[in-house]
């Protein structure tokens, strides 16, 4: 059985809708998910420079 935790985590907004609702994407490296997927640190990496790269 899966076992459920908060986490309390910076967050940087770029935008908000005038309900006050956002979208986005959360990942915590090194923990398996429902899944059994585990992401490890550095996982995206390149597609982050990719993105960064388009927007310079």
């Amino acid at each position: 059985m899966q076992t459920k935790q908060r986490l309390d985590v910076p967050l940087s907004l770029k935008s908000v809708s005038d309900s006050g609702e956002f979208e986005g994407y959360g990942s915590v490296f090194g923990v398996k998910d429902s899944h059994d997927d585990v992401v490890m640190s550095g996982a995206f990496a390149a597609s982050l420079r990719a993105w960064s790269d388009r927007k310079a």
